[in-house]
């Protein structure tokens, strides 16, 4: 496209215009495309999944899948 500007030294030509209105377009569906090609997050391992038990209000505990647990005590912005 850049190439075409500078070769055009008539930006209201109307083959110029179609040209670029034509490229244009094609870049537009590009970039669609590379968006919705673009791969999902993968899927958590089965030993990720946790439920989270709050305690009260300065402390929480995890526990993990596995039966892992581990407790945290939040501070106080």
């Amino acid at each position: 496209m850049l190439q075409m500007v500078r070769e055009t030294p008539d930006f209201n030509d109307e083959a110029f215009l179609k040209r670029y209105r034509t490229l244009d377009t094609e870049i537009q569906r590009l970039k669609q495309e590379k968006i919705m090609n673009v791969p999902s997050a993968p899927a958590l391992p089965n030993g990720i999944a946790e439920k989270i038990i709050v305690r009260n209000a300065k402390r929480v505990e995890v526990v993990f899948k596995s039966g892992l647990a581990e407790n945290a005590i939040l501070e106080e912005e």
